[in-house]
This record gives structure tokens, sequence and C-alpha cells, in this order.
């Protein structure tokens, strides 16, 4: 069997981009709206939940966290639900070149997609 650390030039490890978890959102300094320390509704959630301005600031957050730990920024970012505005903000800022979103099954997590 031929080890994973043999073709690491065949895959990127990406950014999962969520803005949900209540200490992501406090850390950024903005007030945490969700019911529970990690809310599953969309209007919490998403980044979309959130104005354009305070959508890029955890996004600084999470793409520099990736980069102290992996020594670069990714090209590729996921998430359930990637808005045009941080998409845009996360090429635009980090060179993001690719995105996937992952669609939930129906009703799950208090919302649909």
């Amino acid at each position: 069997m031929i080890g994973v650390s043999q073709h690491l030039d065949m895959f990127e490890i990406g950014v999962w981009s969520e803005n949900s978890p209540q200490p992501l959102v406090e850390n950024n300094g903005y007030k945490w709206r969700g019911r529970y320390r990690w809310d599953w509704h969309a209007d919490v959630g998403f980044a979309t939940s959130y104005s354009p301005e305070e959508r890029v600031k955890p996004v600084g957050t999470y793409i520099g966290d990736f980069k102290k730990i992996f020594g670069y920024y990714s090209m590729s970012v996921g998430s359930w639900f990637i808005d045009a505005h941080t998409l845009q903000y996360m090429h635009d800022k980090y060179g993001i070149v690719a995105s996937c979103n992952r669609k939930d099954q129906l009703g799950t997590d208090g919302y649909t997609l």
C-alpha cells in the first residue's frame, strides 16, 4: 500500500467555512445570536446571517489559523453554503480558486438547501 505522504502533491487540504461556532463569533467581536454554543440554524450558522462587512472578519480568522497550522493558504474552500460576497472576498484576499457546497438532507440541522 502506498502511503499518503508519497502523494501529497496530488491532494490539497482545504478550508471549511462556517461562521456558526460561538467562540469564532465572539472572538471576532460580534454578539452571539445562537441558542446553543453551536447553533445549526441558517439564520445563525451561515455567513449570510451577518452583514457583508461582518462576514469577512471570521474568514480572516479561520484562514489565518489554517495558515498557522499548515504554513500556506489553501486554494480551496468548502461549506454547507457559501454566498457570492464571501467567496469573492476569499478569492481576492486569499487566492481561493475552488469551492464546493455540501448540501444537507431535507430538514436536517434546522434548514433545507
